[in-house]
């Protein structure tokens, strides 16, 4: 039985209630559809993501772990009415990290963020293994001018998403892409200034689509039935071949819907019922932390020609505005000609995505758009009214409705998708009416779990037919279940019960709606370059706004603060429900200062001309300087002169500030600085000695101007004059100071493309924090950090970390077994380049290794290790304050880490990111406690797609490991991983 949750106690009695008779049914209507401009067209032509017109190397990856029991679970067959075909999942904890910034939580990826000629790219590629598609639901999104795309394999796009996404307030889901890998793509506005490393959006979720119900078929996703290029519409093609071939021959796919029954028929064989076919959709909703699939349809209004996607289906598939906001209606998803037994590809049709919650009616408890709740009808009902959001395609037929009762015996229709599959029909009577519902007998055809949602309509003659009911409940026992022979009744809620609760949506009470008003302010009217101003808008009578340029779609009524780089005239449009618009426009003038920012060189004066500004201003980010102190600098003196004459001393004031390490900010109108110089005249001076408070150190200084007078122009000059020791420092390798980076016990000989550490002094200068990796222009990690260089063999190697006493770094991947020479060089890429004195080391072909967390120098260290390929740290509890870690168990999957392993069936060189999973070219084998791992329980071996150098390894801890702490071994080539590394281990 597949039903909505209706209380049993509503069909324990039978009785039949009068319905009310609101006026005549409404006719249905044929939308022509509307013309998009050639310059939209080309505009959307024109959006391919930057990577793909680059052809820039893979991007950073978040590979999540095989699917857990529990979401296995979630995707199998159940009982309901809406098939389920994915589960939501979240990104790894320990690939993407989550931070505050403005107030909201952002997605942070270590080395996402790539310069490249079309500017600083951000790049995430999410993996979810054996995916048949993705989905991406994003939070807190806030780009403002910048784009999103999100692509899957094949050049196959989603996107470009803008402003605040497609709502207006930051939180939408992203349209599917086929494959198990999709790459969420950031181009900022070229002109914003980014001072973190942050996204401005969340990665709140990733539907891992394991079932897609059509999927293989010719074309490719299309939005509102636009024309598509040859060229995506093969690559589209041939990924829909590949996840064919992988169907056939990979794991088999969860039951998550039974195969449509054989008795349905072709609704492309009843032409008479062509025209209300062309206004049912196969729809795709997130509910419940699930993706599942229903069908619906459009609704015409008793206003004439307005055109309104008012939708209708049924509350069990949406009944909250949120999970409206998630929808995807696919159009025309049926075969071409009768019984062709060649529908289209899902992919292939036109779609709408979004849509809007109405007016819901769920077992009695009505919901209107505004999310009050209230007990409507003691009798039940399912059923909800949406308002679609994106462009409907041409052709596309709204239905007519009768809302007067119906008799029994009446003959009905049925147009549905039954488990989410191509277009079926259904001819039957009513047999009986209990409480709010029809109950249907078919004499032809079928429904399904996924029917649910569609319309019923009344006759045999699909001239005439208008929605009459709403499929809510039906049977089926199992998937094995021969539907055919049972022929089980069919509840349809009642449309003339559902009807007094969106009477006003769909009739207009006999007047014209008044027209939409908008109004749209700035303040201030007139910025510099750099400040923000606040656009407020408010409106009535509107339905959806949008502001350009940049901004995109808004909520109807609110405010944005916005930092424009020149000046601006921006304009709100507002929609009313039956399509009619209103304007305004506000402008922006904007006044930029010629200052330069940049790096200062010492004793050479850097110009500026400041003003006018509407409020003192302190210019920083691309207008700050910045000061390069070597460590063997003594003094730094800045020196502020101010060349415009003076009025008097309250005029054209111009003062300095100085910071270590960061930019200086203002925080509540107070200046945040290490430093200051606040005269009255303009002309001023900071010198920064050894004995300064704080103390000159080596590194980065940032200087920035202040104007504190408005209206005025400023012109000067800012001047940096370093005084430097005669003899700078020497990087010196310590004895035996090179090894495997996994801590103790220490593993001294290197191996091709294994993590190093170095150990030594003066690698940085003294004061140095952690200097974390960056990408060069072809994508690879830099082998230049702050003008620190590690060679290997005179080769120059890929740089992980750099601190004054440690390096982190990649050995080259072509080094051959015997010994070479480890060098450090101080002012890389200058003209004064110091090299340290070279080390000998030994290396092999492989020299394994685990990561552990270095405790005890004798080398007995808990391994670091993850339950199940998950976020979740395995450990003895307490292992570190405030960390939570569990023993693994005997027979569970767990993740490690390790480095050294050597070659994989990857041929990648130093530095080069994966992007991919790469088996090791040698076999591993493993041990615990004495306890050999079967082969077939070591289920990878090999590089991790996410970083250079590091291998990870997921598999099944043998039964027979006792409680306590097992020793680890991994043995390839012969050579086996040092003694002391353990793992905790006990039964739950």
């Amino acid at each position: 039985m597949y039903s909505i949750g209706i209380p049993q106690r509503l069909f324990l009695t039978a009785f039949a209630a009068a319905s009310l008779v609101w006026g005549q049914a409404v006719g249905p209507a044929f939308f022509e559809g509307r013309k998009q401009s050639k310059a939209d067209a080309a505009r959307e032509a024109a959006a391919l993501p930057p990577s793909l017109r680059l052809s820039l190397s893979a991007p950073v990856a978040a590979i999540l772990p095989p699917l857990s029991p529990d979401e296995w679970e979630r995707l199998q067959a159940q009982k309901g009415p809406a098939p389920v075909v994915g589960v939501h999942r979240s990104l790894p904890e320990r690939a993407v990290a989550l931070s505050s910034s403005s107030g909201a939580a952002k997605t942070i990826v270590e080395g996402a963020w790539q310069a490249t000629v079309a500017g600083r790219l951000w790049r995430l590629r999410i993996t979810s293994p054996e995916a048949r598609a993705l989905r991406i639901h994003f939070q807190d999104f806030d780009v403002g001018k910048g784009s999103v795309w999100l692509h899957g394999a094949e050049e196959q796009v989603a996107g470009l998403y803008s402003g605040r996404g497609m709502y207006g307030d930051g939180d939408f889901w992203s349209d599917i892409v086929l494959g198990d890998s999709a790459t969420v793509e950031y181009l900022p506005d070229p002109a914003a200034a980014l001072t973190e490393d942050a996204a401005p959006f969340r990665i709140a979720a990733v539907s891992h689509i394991r079932s897609v119900p059509g999927l293989i078929g010719g074309g490719v996703p299309s939005a509102g039935g636009g024309e598509v290029e040859s060229r995506a519409e093969n690559s589209v093609e041939r990924l829909v071949a590949a996840e064919a071939r992988s169907l056939s021959s990979g794991p088999p796919s969860p039951s998550t819907h039974p195969t449509p029954a054989s008795c349905h028929l072709d609704a492309t064989c009843y032409s008479d019922w062509s025209e209300q076919a062309a206004g049912v959709a196969r729809i795709w909703i997130e509910r419940d932390g699930q993706s599942g699939v229903c069908s619906g349809a459009l609704l015409n209004d008793r206003q004439p020609d307005t055109f309104v996607p008012y939708f209708l289906t049924a509350a069990h598939c949406v009944n909250t505005d949120a999970e409206a906001r998630s929808m995807i209606a696919y159009w025309r998803y049926q075969t071409r000609t009768c019984d062709d037994g060649s529908p289209p590809g899902l992919f292939g049709v036109p779609r709408t995505q979004g849509a809007r919650l109405l007016a819901t009616m769920d077992d009695g408890l009505c919901t209107n758009e505004d999310g009050d709740i209230r007990l409507c009808d003691t009798r039940g009902g399912d059923a909800t009214l949406l308002r679609l959001e994106g462009d409907l395609p041409a052709g596309t037929w709204f239905q007519g409705w009768d809302s007067g009762s119906q008799s029994l015996g009446a003959s009905v229709t049925g147009i549905h998708h039954p488990g989410g599959s191509y277009k079926r029909i259904s001819f039957g009577r009513i047999e009986s009416q209990a409480h709010s519902y029809h109950e249907v007998s078919w004499e032809q055809g079928r429904t399904e779990p996924g029917s649910s949602g569609s319309p019923l309509f009344n006759g045999f003659e699909g001239n005439d037919g208008v929605v009459i009911g709403i499929a809510s409940f039906g049977r089926r026992e199992d998937e094995h279940e021969d539907l055919c022979l049972t022929n089980p009744i069919v509840g349809y809620m009642k449309f003339s019960d559902f009807y007094p609760h969106i009477r006003r949506f769909l009739e207009g009470e006999g007047e014209i709606p008044p027209p939409p008003t908008v109004s749209l302010t700035v303040t201030p009217s007139s910025i510099p370059r750099g400040r923000r101003a606040t656009l407020r808008w408010s409106s009535a009578n509107a339905v959806k706004a949008s502001i350009s340029p940049g901004i995109g779609a808004v909520a109807t009524s609110g405010s944005r603060r916005v930092s424009p780089t020149a000046t601006t005239t921006y304009r709100i449009t507002v929609t009313s429900a039956d399509r009619r618009t209103a304007t305004d426009s506000a402008k922006i003038a904007v006044t930029a200062p010629s200052i330069a920012g940049g790096r200062l060189t010492s004793g050479q004066p850097a110009n500026f001309r400041l003003g006018p500004v509407d409020a003192p201003t302190l210019f920083t980010g691309d207008y700050s300087y910045r000061l390069q102190v070597p460590d063997n600098a003594s003094r730094a003196t800045f020196t502020l002169n101010s060349f415009t004459p003076r009025v008097d001393v309250d005029l054209y004031d111009v003062d300095l500030y100085v910071r270590f390490g960061q930019d200086n900010d203002l925080q509540d109108r107070r200046v945040v600085s290490d430093y200051s110089s606040t005269g009255l005249f303009g002309n001023e001076q900071i010198v920064i000695d050894r004995s300064a408070d704080p103390p000159l150190q080596a590194g980065t200084y940032f200087a920035s101007l202040g104007l504190l007078d408005t209206g005025v122009v400023v012109e000067g000059a800012l001047t940096a004059t370093l005084q430097l020791d005669e003899s700078p420092p020497v990087p010196r390798i310590s004895a035996g100071g090179v090894a495997i980076a996994t801590g103790t016990p220490i593993v001294s000989n290197i191996s091709p493309n294994a993590i190093i550490s170095v150990f030594g002094q003066a690698f940085a200068p003294e004061g140095t924090q952690t200097l974390n990796p960056v990408l060069d222009v072809t994508g690879k990690i830099a082998a230049n950090l702050a003008d620190t260089c590690l060679e290997i063999g005179g080769r120059r190697s890929p740089l992980y970390v750099v601190l004054p006493n440690q390096i982190n770094a990649q050995a080259p991947h072509d080094l051959t077994a015997g010994r070479t020479t480890v060098a450090v060089v101080r002012g890389c890429g200058t003209g004064s380049e110091r090299r340290g004195p070279a080390a000998t080391v030994e290396t092999a072909a492989v020299s394994p290794a685990f990561f552990n967390f270095p405790f005890d120098r004798d080398g007995r260290n808990p391994i670091v290790a993850l339950q199940g390929g998950g976020s979740n740290l395995i450990g003895p509890p307490g292992l570190i304050p405030g960390v939570a870690f569990t023993p693994a168990e005997p027979g569970e999957i767990i993740g490690l880490f390790g480095t050294g392993f050597g070659e994989t069936v990857l041929q990648l060189e130093a530095g080069r990111i994966p992007g991919a999973a790469g088996a090791l070219a040698n076999e591993v084998s493993f041990a615990f406690g004495g306890i050999a791992v079967p082969s077939r329980d070591v289920h990878y071996a090999g590089i991790a797609p996410c970083c250079a150098g590091l291998y990870q390894f997921a598999l099944r801890l043998p039964p027979g490991v006792p409680d306590g702490n097992a020793s680890v071994t991994a043995t390839v080539r012969g050579v086996a991983t040092p003694a002391g590394p353990f793992l905790a281990v006990k039964r739950r």
